[in-house]
């Protein structure tokens, strides 16, 4: 009997840990809206020994889906992601792929880091509405 009930308090203290709530029914660790992201960003990456000034975002939200245009000097490619509450990650539509993901510190500014081709290059980036 003891050993069941052991079993029996053990699951429920399991299902309590795997439960976005706990055990909970207050709905105050339920996650916050996303942020928004929506419009024109000017993005700072550096990366290696150089630093990118010229790139743009153009993003629009649709919930926790991103999609926009990611703009330099000589290119326009598409861009696609998510967003989950202030964490972002966008990936540009190149063959090296690149992969930006960030916190948003406040409602105009985004810091983050960059992994191109697997984890070939990798660097750091930042973005402000202008």
């Amino acid at each position: 009997m003891k050993s069941r009930l052991f079993l029996t308090f053990s699951g429920v203290l399991m299902m309590c840990a795997l439960s976005f709530n706990g055990c909970s029914d207050s709905d105050s660790n339920q996650p916050g809206p996303a942020a928004n992201v929506q419009g024109d960003w000017k993005v700072t990456v550096n990366h290696e020994d150089r630093t990118v000034n010229s790139v743009e975002w153009t993003l629009t939200q649709v919930g926790s889906g991103l999609k926009g245009t990611y703009r330099t000097v000589s290119s326009e490619v598409r861009i696609m992601g998510t967003i989950f509450e202030n964490q972002l990650s966008l990936v540009a539509d190149t063959p090296e792929m690149p992969v930006f993901v960030g916190t948003i510190t406040d409602n105009n500014n985004i810091v983050g880091s960059l992994t191109v081709s697997e984890g070939s290059v990798s660097g750091t980036w930042t973005a402000s509405r202008p």
